[in-house]
């Protein structure tokens, strides 16, 4: 039950998880077994697999249904999994969507389709047709990197149309946007809200928000749960405590290219997810030391 006491899929800190690979570009099927199962034992509420920072974008559709069944193999029901769609080719999709349910994911998150300024009917179509062949519940993740935002108005639509879209992952950073959002879909739809970015959990919970869909909790799992627990229980204090120690996190693991700092720490802490995929790029050792540096002025290292 959430706090407004409705029955939720998901709640509290959820885990968007790194893909490790192996030196050809492969999913390192042993390392992401371990990741998911050092998640687990943390404690964390869930886990989102084939997420933007999962490096989805360059893994073929066979990758990613491997991390999929990786994944799910090693939560052995422990813990809910969600699958995301990231596809700009709707048979892809489709084909990915399939898989998910094959598999025995627990949920769906479907991205919009990325880079082109697609028409918002277009848009609409798109994941109308995905959403309706689904046999698991459907999430909307809004991705900012796609190159627009799906607009309060647009996903007000898409929440009333279809009552099995039972959440969003809001990764638009915009608290308008979300208290907007909020307003126009009214308080009887019922909907799974989640931070997209670690770096507005506590304004997202204050909002009637269920959780998020963190990725410092990819490293860091217990802090991320501490904020959740911290404010179900009300003592939003210390929630607020917490969530600017998360902010100096964030900010230390963002230390140069992209998800490369988030790699470099799982290594450090005892739980390599292994190297970046090619084109993109590992730290420098003047940025391990700059990450290093900063872990080690707030405890962690």
């Amino acid at each position: 039950m959430d706090s407004k006491g409705q029955d939720v899929l998901f709640k509290g800190a959820i885990t968007e998880l790194l893909t490790p690979f192996t030196p050809k570009g492969e999913v390192d099927s042993e390392l992401l077994g371990g990741e998911v199962q050092f998640q687990i034992k943390e404690g964390i509420g869930g886990l989102f697999v084939n997420g933007l920072a999962s490096e989805c974008l360059i893994m073929d559709l066979g990758q990613r249904i491997e991390a999929a069944k990786v994944t799910v193999s090693n939560a052995q029901k422990k813990v809910p999994v969600m699958g995301n769609i990231a596809c700009n080719i709707l048979t892809e999709a489709l084909k990915l969507l399939e898989a998910y349910e094959d598999l025995g994911l627990d949920a769906v998150a479907i991205t919009q389709p990325m880079v082109y300024p697609y028409p918002p009917n277009g848009v609409f179509q798109f994941l109308k047709e995905i959403i309706e062949r689904s046999k698991l519940p459907v999430y909307i993740y809004n991705a900012p990197q796609s190159g627009y935002v799906l607009s309060p108005s647009f996903l007000a639509r898409l929440f009333t149309n279809f009552k099995n879209v039972k959440g969003y992952k809001d990764s638009t950073q915009d608290i308008i946007h979300l208290q907007t959002l909020i307003r126009e879909i009214g308080k009887e739809r019922n909907l799974e809200i989640f931070a997209g970015s670690d770096a507005t959990i506590l304004p997202t919970l204050h909002l009637g928000g269920a959780g998020v869909i963190s990725l410092v909790s990819t490293v860091f799992p217990k802090v991320v749960i501490d904020l959740c627990e911290a404010f179900f229980k009300g003592n939003f204090p210390l929630a607020q405590e917490i969530q600017f120690k998360i902010l100096r996190i964030r900010e230390i693991l963002k230390i140069g290219p992209f998800m490369a700092g988030y790699k470099f720490v799982s290594g450090l802490i005892g739980n390599s997810v292994g190297t970046m995929k090619i084109p993109l790029k590992d730290l420098s050792e003047e940025e391990r030391d700059k990450i290093r540096k900063g872990l080690a002025q707030e405890g962690l290292i």
